[in-house]
């Protein structure tokens, strides 16, 4: 085999090696740094978070992840006080799919409440609600995935 025609072959083999190295990182989870995949890819189905609003001075957040078909929900509150006795529910389109209490604990006093629902229509909503009977505080979010 002459010089020039393993030239060819060399440059040929390099350029296919080069072309499959997107999909190769595209597979390994370049665009889900957790790379747990949960119900598609980051870019199909990005994971949905919300702040809310809280009667007095607590903080809440509400994430919605999608899960192998399945919605994993996380409501936290912040009150930076621990010990505090909170009640917890979680609506899916209207409907109630979790009720329960919750403590804040050290060291940062809140209480963060997780649940995998099952999605309803293509878009669902999701309204997160805590009320402490103690002071009256309630703190409400609401997300659609």
């Amino acid at each position: 085999m002459n010089k020039g025609r393993m030239a060819i072959m060399g440059v040929a083999l390099a350029g296919s090696m080069l072309a499959g190295a997107p999909a190769v990182l595209a597979s390994h989870g370049a665009d889900d740094p957790a790379g747990d995949n949960r119900g598609g890819t980051r870019a199909d189905r990005p994971d949905v978070r919300a702040s809310g609003t809280c009667t007095l001075s607590s903080s809440a957040k509400l994430k919605l992840s999608p899960q192998d078909g399945r919605i994993e929900v996380e409501f936290e509150v912040d009150e930076n006080h621990n010990g505090s006795r909170w009640g917890v529910t979680l609506s899916r389109g209207g409907t109630r799919v979790v009720s329960r209490a919750a403590t804040t604990r050290a060291p940062s006093g809140s209480f963060e409440t997780r649940a995998v629902i099952a999605a309803g229509s293509p878009r669902t909503t999701v309204k997160a609600v805590a009320r402490r009977d103690k002071t009256g505080e309630v703190c409400r979010v609401t997300a659609t995935i």
